[in-house]
């Protein structure tokens, strides 16, 4: 056993010993992960591998992670028989705290239940460690006190021991320091605390300074997410060492209750957030490429951005046999990986994050050595700082608890005020407000020139250019020659309603008319003579607009409720009529009457000629690349004016 009693060092194999690659091989218990860092032949790589449901497939998956990292096969072969002789003593660990916390469950007529936080009626409670003792840190009409339990409603809450955590815990050293950082934290200010936060991310990160100030006003923002009960998440994507890992690990040391894991699974993550109350931490996953290929994942995640949704589940128990219960899914969440999620398979997902782009660079510091100091004096003073910060973070939730946070308007709608306004509300009347607006309006234009790029944005431009006279009455057959009069490519044999374009690959006529029938409101076909039409409404094509002005700037006190419902402009061509397309499973019905339409457009009229060039031109002078963010709005709108910040009091 390590010094750490939550971490068990792990024996090596002989084999293993004499290949001399291996630093550490050791079992968290508080993290449930096995973590095995490799030596200076392997670029002092660090592999962490969760213990799964069964042991099997925990060899599958430390198996997995060891081949992601680029280990040998021989060498993954020597690091999994250790692992397999040390079965034993992890899974032993793992049952004695189980049947610990069944023992403290079953004590007694009261039920009781572990927990890191409990918001009550009246009170919030968060689980520390003080001393080597855990407590409950709780604040009950601005009294601050430790606190051995909590009661209400008949039920007893105890605070998490130091191996039952998943995540880091709060530790002080003594009830002395406790005290002194208290208060500090009494005269502490969000802008105080953002300053520092800032400071601490500027060591570790090399990035803009757009991004180091939404780290920071993400890590502070989820001290109270509960309060707010919206989030956005953040997906840092690049090529290996560009520093996306230590983004999340930032985040990890700082933010609240933070759980960081690579390969997470459903499990996981369930058992980390718990069926008892919402808000229990947040999440950090890395290596997260294959996230896409998890529909259990996919599911919490794009449920997970907001509270009051749970997911059910079946949980074994022994005495009564099967018991249902509702898992938490909310809570702020980073991923990293290498590439973003699939665009079709992800699109609700993706929907929901903030899309960074990482780039090697040269911090001041690595935060890796830091976080694994090994009794080096200046990486120790430096985690110390870190600990010091979090610990009155978490002290300074505890004594704003009670804090209304007012409403805000914003000049932003829907989605983008999904993501962004719940940070804005948190630092409204604030100095770092002023800081934060600006950022916010760029990563709001940098997604909207996202959608620039996207088959619905082009969709967007054939409909303004074929209905700037007025005409919003069009033959599908129209629309479809127009479409392949505007883009490079080429028909597909013996599948005369397809089209194989060179930018958004293979596309159908009745592809086309689903998506402008369900994400541009068009009215259903109506049938005129032999060819369909499809009627299209001005209002609608308006605010369709306003998803791609890209020279917006956020401002507070001015309200865009006018927008419609979001119309899925981001990147997508529905799956359903794609498979179908690709399957050539489009039904008799559908096919003959589009073979009327195609004998309709070899008699269409120049006009339709000239649209379709108008529209490519317009597509290759406001849009030359996929990079390039200066779009150029059919409406020509121009940014609005900045307006007064006001206020909407509302109630938590």
């Amino acid at each position: 056993m390590a010094d750490d009693d939550s971490v068990i060092k792990l024996e090596l194999t002989d084999k293993l010993k004499q290949e001399q690659v291996v630093s550490r091989y050791e079992y968290y218990l508080r993290t449930g992960n096995i973590v095995i860092q490799l030596n200076h032949k392997y670029d002092k790589k660090l592999i962490t591998s969760p213990l799964e449901s069964d042991w099997p497939k925990t060899i599958q998956t430390l198996e997995k992670q060891l081949k992601r990292r680029g280990v040998n096969p021989k060498l993954i072969t020597m690091l999994t028989d250790s692992a397999d002789n040390n079965a034993e003593v992890i899974l032993g660990n793992l049952q004695s705290i189980e049947e610990e916390i069944e023992n403290n469950i079953k004590t007694g007529k009261e039920k009781k239940y572990y927990i890191q936080k409990y918001r009550g009626k009246d009170f919030l409670a968060e689980a520390v460690i003080v001393a080597g003792t855990p407590f409950f840190a709780t604040n009950n009409d601005g009294t601050i006190k430790l606190e051995e339990s909590v009661q209400e409603y008949n039920e007893t809450f105890l605070p998490l021991t130091n191996r039952m955590y998943l995540n880091r815990p709060y530790v002080f050293k003594s009830k002395q320091e406790f005290d002194d950082l208290l208060e500090k934290a009494k005269t502490e200010t969000l802008d105080g605390l953002y300053k520092s936060v800032k400071s601490e991310w500027q060591k570790y990160n090399a990035a803009d300074d757009n991004e180091i100030s939404l780290c920071t006003a993400d890590t502070i923002y989820t001290y109270k997410q509960d309060s707010i009960g919206m989030t956005h998440y953040l997906f840092f994507v690049g090529m290996p060492e560009s520093g996306k890992s230590n983004r999340l690990l930032v985040f990890n040391l700082l933010a609240y209750r933070n759980m960081f894991s690579a390969d997470m699974t459903p499990s996981n993550i369930f058992r980390f957030l718990g069926p008892l109350q919402e808000g229990q931490g947040t999440i950090c996953e890395d290596e997260a490429d294959d996230l896409d290929e998890s529909p259990q994942k996919m599911k919490i995640y794009k449920s997970g951005y907001t509270t009051g949704i749970r997911v059910t589940r079946n949980d074994d128990e022994t005495s009564t046999g099967r018991r249902q219960d509702g898992y938490c899914t909310f809570g702020f969440k980073a991923f990293a990986a290498e590439k973003l999620p699939d665009s079709i398979k992800a699109k609700g997902f993706r929907e929901r994050t903030v899309e960074i782009k990482c780039q090697a660079g040269s911090p001041k510091y690595d935060i890796l050595e830091v976080a694994n100091a090994a009794q080096e004096e200046e990486f120790e003073d430096q985690l110390n700082e870190i600990n010091r910060l979090r610990n009155i973070l978490l002290l300074f939730r505890l004594l704003h608890n009670n804090d209304k946070i007012p409403n805000i308007k914003l000049n932003i709608a829907n989605r983008e005020k999904q993501l962004f306004k719940p940070i804005l509300r948190i630092f409204q009347d604030t100095k770092t407000s002023r800081e934060l607006l600006p950022v916010v309006s760029h990563f709001v234009r940098e997604r909207r020139s996202k959608n620039i790029d996207t088959f619905h944005s082009f969709l967007y431009r054939v409909i303004k250019q074929l209905t700037s006279k007025g005409h919003y009455q069009l033959a599908t057959a129209t629309i479809w020659q127009t479409i392949k009069n505007s883009l490079p490519g080429s028909d597909i044999p013996k599948r005369p309603l397809s089209y194989e374009s060179s930018e958004y690959g293979t596309i159908s006529q009745k592809q086309i008319t689903e998506i402008l029938m369900t994400d541009f409101s068009a009215d259903r076909p109506k049938h005129r003579g032999k060819s369909k039409e499809l009627v299209f409404k001005e209002e609608k094509l308006r605010s369709l607009d306003k998803k791609f002005n890209v020279n917006l700037e956020v401002t507070v006190g001015e309200s865009d409720e006018s927008h419609e419902s979001d119309a899925g402009l981001d990147g997508y061509i529905t799956q359903k009529f794609l498979d179908e397309e690709i399957e050539g499973l489009n039904d008799e019905s559908e096919s003959n009457s589009d073979i009327q339409d195609k004998n309709v457009e070899k008699t269409m009229s120049t006009e339709v000629a000239n649209t379709s060039s108008n529209v490519s031109k317009a597509t290759h002078a406001t849009h030359p690349t996929q990079t390039d963010a200066h779009f150029s709005s059919p409406f020509d709108s121009k940014p609005p004016p900045r307006p007064q910040m006001t206020n909407e009091d509302s109630s938590q």
